[in-house]
């Protein structure tokens, strides 16, 4: 039987292996695409974005936008939440 502390280890191996697995391998992004929304890793993200539909590909885009405006600091997470509830209000509207 396992003694806890090894057991503890193999779990925080475990997670990080499925971990790194999720991130950093090109078949597993092939087949989650953005379902788990987008991926960290830019590599990955370049070879998964091609295989998305057009419209998957705006939303890829426009998240990134927003995601480098809250990184450069030019918008708040919350401002960069509000701007694109507004937008996709605004889409569903027909605006």
């Amino acid at each position: 039987m396992e003694q806890p502390d090894e057991c503890l280890r193999r779990q925080r191996t475990d997670a990080a292996q499925l971990l790194n697995y999720l991130v950093n391998n090109e078949e597993a992004a092939k087949v989650i695409k953005l379902d788990r929304g987008m991926q960290a890793n830019l590599d990955i993200r370049g070879k998964v974005l091609p295989l998305l539909d057009a419209t998957k590909q705006q939303e890829a885009v426009y998240l990134d936008r927003q995601l480098f405006e809250v990184l450069f600091g030019r918008l708040s997470v919350e401002e960069a939440a509000k701007a694109f509830t507004a937008e996709v209000n605004a889409n569903l509207a027909g605006n």
